[in-house]
């Protein structure tokens, strides 16, 4: 994903790499990946590719306009071929794809220990707070070890989640 890119004025070329979520902006006379890789040299500007909301990419100046669209606004960059172009398209789809993924997956995650977590401290509807853990005792030598499939791995933990919405309205599961 490196190519040259030009930069924010006509006459100025910019080395552009990606690592991570970052998009880096080097001077083309200055850049070398060694001294990169080692800490030796620090680009001219980034992007965090994490704020990336949309891309899109037109003809313009003599080439292909690049614009990758934040929520607080719009960075642009120019390139000459639509091949060019349509690279950085794909490259920035993809890194809103799997940053979109990985925001859903932490909420999620956050959801379920949340949810798991609260349950009714008394009997009486409307109370709630923080369940509190009980570890059961060692007895490893007594133990089962059962294999569960994941689909019923999935239901075991619906059923869970009703008990305790249940008993947490004072009901019984």
């Amino acid at each position: 994903a490196d190519k040259y890119m030009i930069g924010p004025g006509h006459e100025k070329w910019y080395y552009i790499t990606t690592d991570g979520w970052a998009l880096s902006f080097w001077d083309e006379n200055a850049y070398d990946p060694t001294f990169v890789q080692k800490g030796g040299i620090f680009p001219d500007a980034w992007f965090d590719m994490r704020l990336l909301m949309n891309v899109e990419t037109w003809p313009a100046r003599g080439g292909f306009e690049v614009a990758l669209h934040t929520k607080t606004g719009c960075m642009k960059f120019w390139v000459h071929a639509r091949r060019e172009a349509e690279r950085w398209q794909q490259a920035a789809n993809a890194a809103m794809v799997e940053a979109q993924t990985e925001v859903l997956r932490k909420r999620a995650e956050a959801a379920e220990r949340d949810f798991v977590e609260s349950a009714a401290v008394g009997a009486q509807p409307g109370i709630c707070g923080k369940a509190v853990r009980v570890e059961a005792p060692d007895d490893r030598e007594n133990e089962v070890h059962v294999y569960v499939p994941p689909y019923r791995a999935q239901a075991l933990r619906e059923l869970w989640k009703r008990c305790l919405c249940t008993a947490a309205q004072g009901d019984r599961p």
